[in-house]
């Protein structure tokens, strides 16, 4: 089992849903492990790196057009960092955020995120 159900959240506002988010453990913690190597061990350290993982992964969210700009993307990141740390996770990441995303990026920095890594992609005819 990889997703948590819990960590898995659906937003609606009079029973329409508006908003989700999901966050999951960060696999590549116990993929690091292994050293690219499935075999003879890889396969075993995954599995038991696997059950120490405290870093969550938040690779989708998002809130319907009409619902942005009310705190709704607070609310569920809120939720899921109290679901997380019951659980036991102590950190998370969002992940892929465009850096042109201006209100998730001041979003994310009003709840003390911090960028840590920068991907880019270029364009080039060929």
């Amino acid at each position: 089992k990889i997703a948590d159900p819990s960590l898995i959240l659906i937003l609606t506002v009079n029973g329409r849903p508006v908003g989700f988010s999901i966050a999951l453990p960060d696999l590549n913690v116990a993929f690091k492990q292994m050293n690219g190597r499935m075999l003879p061990l890889g396969i075993f350290k995954f599995f038991y790196y696997k059950k120490k993982i405290k870093r969550l992964r938040i690779p989708a969210m998002g809130i319907i057009k009409e619902y942005r700009g009310l705190g709704l993307d607070s609310l569920l990141y809120l939720e899921t960092a109290l679901r997380a740390m019951d659980k036991g996770y102590d950190s998370g990441e969002f992940s892929w955020v465009l850096e042109n995303n201006r209100k998730m990026n001041i979003s994310s920095n009003k709840m003390g995120a911090k960028r840590y890594k920068t991907y880019r992609f270029y364009e080039r005819e060929l």
